[in-house]
């Protein structure tokens, strides 16, 4: 049980949380594309767009890169700078009045605050929201603080393949960041305490409906 499996197997994790269920590692590279599209963030667009056409707006939506945080290599810490660039270039270039971002990891959150800031343009960011929390033999379990460990105590024979089947469904059990106080949680509760973001949004759970 190599390293190399335990990524391929997270990156599985991810993708079933966000609904995509029973991908083996041949489909997982195909369904990368599809990723941001399946944790909500099309719904989260539209429900957006509502809200600046009853403002009395003109909604106009555009993609910048993604950064998939778990399945960029080495990591997505060596694109956030491109996204922040990437962000504020379309902020310069299009004829806006403002703008609304949409993020959700530890790296997009910063990169497209950055971007923003450096673009002088009015801007608040709605995050995508955490997982809702998981639990595997009475104990509460999170993605992904328990990840390595649960992966560790699989590789000493502690439990078998059936059970960590078990533990991944309830590592990523939905759509959203991950949902420890990590890094993802800080950055968008940062947002929130600067008033980037509406009050309180920073810890609804990606799959509640008050998002």
């Amino acid at each position: 049980a190599s390293i190399d499996n335990w990524i391929n197997i997270n990156n599985i994790n991810i993708l079933n949380g966000a609904g995509s269920r029973n991908i083996n590692n041949e489909k997982a590279s195909e369904m990368i594309t599809n990723l941001f599209g399946r944790i909500g963030r099309d719904e989260v667009a539209e429900a957006v767009k509502r809200g600046v056409w009853q403002a009395g707006g003109l909604p106009l939506e555009f993609p910048t890169i993604s950064l998939a945080e778990i399945y960029m290599f080495p990591t997505s810490m060596f694109f956030r700078n491109l996204l922040s660039m990437d962000t504020e270039e379309m902020l310069k270039g299009l004829p806006l009045d403002g703008t609304i971002l949409l993020g959700g990891c530890d790296k997009t959150v910063p990169a497209q605050l950055m971007g923003a800031a450096s673009a002088d343009i009015p801007s608040m960011i709605v995050t995508a929201g955490p997982m809702i929390g998981g639990h595997y033999k009475g104990k509460r379990i999170g993605a992904c603080s328990d990840c390595r460990g649960l992966w560790n105590e699989h590789r000493a024979g502690v439990f078998d393949d059936e059970s960590l089947d078990e533990v991944q469904d309830e590592l990523f059990p939905s759509a959203g960041t991950c949902m420890v106080m990590g890094t993802a949680c800080t950055m968008a509760s940062l947002a929130e305490s600067m008033g980037m973001m509406l009050p309180e949004m920073a810890a609804i759970p990606a799959v509640n409906s008050n998002s």
